[in-house]
């Protein structure tokens, strides 16, 4: 019925001996999983796969939600560098929003 959470910036290499390694022996039966992940300035694509790996491993972890879908321009500094995705200037999709059909225009960060 519970589920326990954490957020984190850390390489998925400090995953299994910074935290699950002694999170499996104090919570045996309670699944977790990455709150807010998002590891700015690096490789994304290898580390997430890297946090896949890990969670085959380990049946107690069972994902991640990452931190954010969006960079949020409206914040200053370093808040600026989250994001999977900025705005572009290619349409990659319409959207129904209100009975009006908008562009997305989604670019990788």
């Amino acid at each position: 019925r519970w589920m326990h959470s954490f957020n984190t910036q850390n390489p998925a290499t400090d995953l299994q001996h910074q935290f699950l390694d002694a999170y499996n022996i104090a919570f045996p039966s309670t699944p977790v999983y990455i709150g807010e992940y998002h590891r700015a300035k690096s490789d994304q694509t290898q580390d997430l796969s890297t946090i896949f790996a890990v969670a085959e491993r380990n049946p107690l972890f069972v994902g991640l939600s990452f931190f954010e879908f969006t960079v949020s321009y409206y914040k200053t500094g370093s808040e600026t560098e989250f994001g999977m995705f900025g705005y572009g200037e290619k349409v990659v999709s319409t959207m129904d929003y209100f009975d009006a059909e908008l562009d997305v225009c989604l670019a990788p960060v």
